[in-house]
């Protein structure tokens, strides 16, 4: 007889084995709302769905560092994300959010339309006797978009999204 050729168990090949600490985005082409998938689990991958990029690691922050993660998702009173009327995760367009070891002390991942725009820094120290210069990204807390003041140490800086441009570090 003729040679069989071996194709995938076309079950087995739709199942993503997701391990702790991983995760996936996985676009429902009927819908078109991308869900979010977190290990330890098998998911199953539908004929209508697609998973998007691969398998990523869960963002983890080490004491005394940041990130920043632009389109940040919205989260309620209760710390969980909002879904609109649709299904979809609620973004903040255009925000940027700074996590630390302290808002994230656990493994995160990234939501749908999240981008991570600084990976984990280390913060930084000012002694004493310096100082850093600021300046305000926009309109926060009394402050004008452009303005500038000095954060003295001793301290530890740790940024914040409304502000930029954070200057070398100035002896007093």
């Amino acid at each position: 007889g003729t040679p069989r050729e071996s194709h995938p168990d076309p079950v087995m090949a739709s199942v993503v084995r997701i391990l702790p600490g991983q995760y996936i985005h996985v676009l429902d082409q009927d819908t078109n709302i991308v869900q979010l998938y977190t290990g330890p689990r098998n998911q199953t991958i539908k004929d209508s769905e697609r998973q998007q990029g691969s398998i990523m690691e869960m963002l983890v922050i080490p004491p005394m560092h940041y990130c920043a993660v632009e389109n940040p998702v919205l989260k309620g009173t209760d710390g969980q994300p909002v879904l609109d009327r649709h299904g979809q995760y609620k973004v903040r367009h255009g925000e940027r959010e700074i996590r630390t070891a302290e808002t994230h002390p656990d493994p995160f991942p990234l939501y749908p339309n999240e981008k991570l725009h600084e990976p984990p820094t280390p913060l930084r120290v000012i002694p004493a006797d310096h100082a850093i210069r600021v300046r305000a990204r926009r309109d926060f807390e009394g402050r004008v978009a452009g303005d500038e003041w000095l954060v003295a140490g001793l301290t530890t800086y740790v940024p914040r999204a409304e502000e930029e441009g954070v200057q070398q570090m100035i002896k007093a």
